[in-house]
């Protein structure tokens, strides 16, 4: 028997969920609110589904850690390495890299 249209199986809901975002961001998404629910009724893709979201505050912290790289000017005779980048909160970042 064909499973109806809206229900969703153990290897579409890891494919959906990879793409979660922290915070729960996208937790009203209706495509992430189906997989939600399926890991919520599925024990070992719950499991899956923490693993993967402690793997991806792990990478994210360890990005957030080496910031980019510097870029390298002169100004008034002087070489001067600075970063300037816009926060996704909208906050400018300022990086002295000559130090």
């Amino acid at each position: 028997m064909d499973k109806p249209r809206n229900e969703m199986t153990n290897d579409t809901a890891k494919l959906v969920l990879q793409s979660y975002r922290p915070k729960d961001v996208d937790a009203r998404d209706p495509r992430f609110r189906l997989a939600l629910d399926q890991a919520a009724h599925d024990p070992d893709l719950a499991r899956w589904f923490n693993q993967q979201r402690i793997l991806d505050t792990f990478i994210a912290n360890k990005l957030a850690e080496i910031g980019p790289p510097c870029k390298v000017f002169s100004w008034n005779n002087q070489r001067l390495s600075l970063t300037c980048f816009k926060l996704p909160s909208g906050e400018l970042l300022r990086r002295d890299c000559n130090h």
